[in-house]
């Protein structure tokens, strides 16, 4: 299955366009809790997206590539869970980084 088609066929999604001198777009998606790991049919996705002068760099690996989309997918019910968690961490510790909480 074709990522994009990972997001539409989604059950539950959200997406935003977060607008200041660059624009970036956050997606996220999940079918919710399917009970167990990824043989259960849970699924979830994140996605960040350069629309417009986004400077963004993606790491995999060791290497660097200049990309405009990052796409994560996870599968199982923790996963749900623990990235929720993570990315809850990292907004809460990029603000108050930042000054802005």
């Amino acid at each position: 299955m074709a990522n994009n088609d990972f997001f539409d066929d989604l059950p539950m999604k959200a997406e935003k366009e977060i607008t200041s001198c660059n624009i970036l777009k956050v997606q996220v998606g999940t079918t919710g809790f399917c009970g167990g790991d990824s043989g259960h049919g849970g699924r979830t996705y994140f996605s960040l997206e350069d629309l417009a002068s986004t400077d963004m760099t993606v790491l995999v690996g060791g290497q660097s590539f200049k990309q405009g989309k990052v796409e994560l997918c996870f599968g199982g019910d923790t996963e749900l869970e623990t990235l929720a968690e993570a990315l809850e961490f990292a907004a809460k510790s990029l603000k108050v980084m930042a000054g802005i909480e």
